[in-house]
């Protein structure tokens, strides 16, 4: 997984992905940037409930 800006490129290496390390990796985003937009598909770790929860709680 990973991000890109115009100065930034940050990635995750991951034997697996779930809702809780794609968490992890925007909370990181979020304390290194403050602000992000987020482009995502509909993966299932995308729109989880646990994930559904975390977008209302971090707008």
């Amino acid at each position: 997984m990973g991000t890109l800006n115009s100065d930034h490129f940050i990635y995750e290496l991951s034997d697996k992905l779930n809702s809780d390390i794609f968490k992890n990796f925007l909370l990181r985003l979020i304390d290194q940037f403050k602000k992000v937009v987020i482009v995502i598909d509909h993966g299932p770790y995308h729109v989880s409930k646990n994930m559904q929860e975390f977008y209302v709680e971090n707008r």
